[in-house]
């Protein structure tokens, strides 16, 4: 394994992407991984590690000249937040038909205000995110997780 490296800007700008007042830590980077780290951890060298931390999210790659990796947040960064925690999150009832369609991985209708990611929530728990733009909201909610028809 490779030990971690620095990533200070990447994973601030990802949390204050989604945290409103994010978490404190320690930011660190495993190949294409962003973590928060919490600051009492030991050191890691030479140790095979699992998970530490929060998986804040993946660097994608663009496949643009010039253009630098974009940062897609992780199921694991929502599901450790509260919903009055996260920058945006959609809050709905129990009984919303659109929670089912949300578990399905189906895109589900959203007020437009909400824009860029956003947390879902039902009954004051956060279950997943998505990426909201005009209205509606695609669904990030991971594959293996999905409700089978």
């Amino acid at each position: 394994y490779e030990t971690f490296s620095a990533a200070g800007s990447a994973a601030q700008e990802l949390s204050h992407e989604i945290y409103r007042n994010p978490p404190g830590g320690t930011p660190a980077q495993y190949r294409d991984k962003l973590y928060l780290l919490p600051k009492s951890l030991p050191a890691l060298k030479g140790l095979g590690i699992l998970r530490a931390g929060i998986l804040l999210g993946t660097e994608k790659p663009v496949h643009r000249k010039g253009a630098s990796p974009r940062l897609e947040p992780a199921h694991a960064a929502f599901m450790a937040a509260k919903p009055k925690q996260l920058q945006q999150c959609v809050l709905f009832a129990h009984d919303d038909p659109r929670v089912t369609a949300f578990l399905h991985g189906e895109e589900i209708a959203v007020s437009p205000e909400y824009q860029g990611y956003c947390g879902v929530a039902v009954a004051g728990i956060v279950m997943g995110f998505g990426k909201c733009k005009e209205g509606r909201m695609k669904n990030h909610y991971p594959k293996g997780l999905r409700l089978l028809r």
